[in-house]
């Protein structure tokens, strides 16, 4: 990624968190103007055409509305081989779902207005992939859609383009939705909404205390206890792409010690554990599901937050985490190496306030870390694991490469190094505990 990609990520991400809006604050509007929601599915009945979200907001109720299309929210980085193939692959729950030969996309519009300037352009986003066959529609005053068949895929950013014939005309644009994921529609019954193995994207509106469901994208996850041994503790560790760097050599030191468990996704952002963390803990008060240790960790993805944006995530990440009542331990965000630019003064982003200025080297050691120190000291219950302290201290030794070049993420001995530090750290804290 680079600076500049990075920058734009941050500055979408991480501008804080809304306070007003009435009592759900995790439901949104969708640009293609239906309110939006996501979070882990919980039961409610029997049938799943009633269920709850969980995510920040705590439980959410959400019904179906009639009519309602069930399909999936997935990552696929060559769309062009998925649909030569006619098949999806879900690596990490190990499944796949077939294709038909055609299919089709919907763009819903939020006014008239928004419709001509597709029609106009040729261009749109937010569509929808739906494998039942749509007429051919181009949006009116009355009727804010436009539909027909896929015929092709050009190159873009992030996802490919998708190439759209409807009514003697073309028109290109995405089919992603919750970070940057492919929508399709289409796939399955209620019956595959499954409490506590989806998370889901759901569009639709809020009508009273429900949310009525028109579209329910189901997003995969892992169960948690499938694998696990009841005799040992449950660990959950979360961070960005670093904590998948060290995760290889922090499971291999505790293998037959913990049951260990990581978010099914980058962790990113401040902004994102705050609002995603309900679901990631999940059912944590049932059988089986509670977990003994949490580590955590937020900081490159907040390179450029403002300090107090920073600290309120945190704040409210933690305020989710004690209940779990899992011994707590904060990680220290890992240096930015000394290929990048020196760091600088904070920057001055009009709304935002001041700022950390980016993805530099000395930014962690300046800015993020002594602001999360900040935050972490009023909470003694929570131990720190400095890996920033343990990549500095043996910088000789293993880090060498790691300093003199432009890379914020480990490898091989380094990488394992960082997993294997991290669990004596664990084990130490837990010994603690247990005295």
């Amino acid at each position: 990624m680079t600076r500049r990609a990075l920058l734009t990520v941050l500055a979408l991400c991480s501008i804080g968190w809304a306070e007003d809006g009435g009592k759900y604050k995790t439901i949104e509007t969708a640009r293609n103007g239906l309110q939006k929601v996501y979070g882990l599915v919980s039961p409610l009945d029997q049938e799943g055409k009633n269920f709850y979200i969980l995510n920040a907001d705590d439980l959410i109720e959400v019904k179906l509305a009639d009519g309602a299309k069930i399909g999936l929210l997935f990552r696929e980085r060559n769309i062009k081989k998925m649909l030569e193939d006619r098949k999806i692959k879900l690596a990490s729950v190990r499944r796949e779902h077939a294709l038909p030969k055609k299919l089709y996309v919907k763009v819903r519009f939020p006014s008239w207005r928004a419709a001509q300037g597709a029609l106009k352009s040729g261009e749109f986003r937010d569509g929808v992939l739906h494998t039942d066959p749509l007429e051919e529609h181009l949006p009116t005053e009355t009727e804010l859609w436009l539909s027909g068949e896929l015929t092709g895929l050009e190159a873009g950013h992030i996802t490919p383009k998708k190439v759209v014939a409807a009514c003697g005309k073309t028109f290109k644009g995405s089919t992603s939705g919750f970070n940057h994921a492919e929508q399709i529609v289409g796939l399955f019954d209620h019956t595959a909404i499954k409490p506590f193995c989806n998370q889901a994207s759901l569009y639709g509106s809020l009508k009273g205390d429900v949310f009525q469901a028109s579209h329910v994208l189901l997003r995969p996850i892992p169960d948690q206890t499938a694998r696990d041994d009841p005799k040992l503790p449950r660990y959950l560790f979360i961070g960005d792409s670093i904590s998948g760097n060290y995760g290889k050599g922090l499971r291999t030191a505790l293998k037959g010690k913990y049951n260990i468990h990581h978010p099914p996704t980058n962790c990113g952002p401040s902004g994102k554990g705050r609002g995603m963390m309900k679901a990631w803990l999940g059912a944590y008060k049932k059988p089986k599901r509670h977990w003994d240790v949490i580590s955590f960790n937020f900081g490159h993805w907040d390179a450029g937050n403002s300090q107090e944006v920073y600290q309120e995530n945190l704040e409210k990440v933690i305020e989710q985490l004690k209940p779990t009542g899992a011994k707590l331990i904060w990680i220290t965000t890992c240096p930015v190496p000394n290929g990048y630019e020196p760091v600088g003064a904070l920057i001055d982003r009009g709304s935002r306030g001041k700022c950390a200025p980016g993805r530099m080297r000395g930014v962690m050691k300046k800015y993020l870390n002594p602001w999360a120190l900040e935050v972490i000291k009023r909470h003694p219950e929570i131990s720190i694991c400095d890996q920033w302290r343990y990549v500095k201290d043996n910088e000789a030794a293993i880090y060498k490469d790691f300093w003199a070049g432009k890379n914020v993420h480990f490898k091989g001995l380094g990488a394992d190094k960082l997993g294997e530090f991290l669990a004596a750290h664990v084990e130490e804290v837990v010994k603690a505990k247990n005295k």
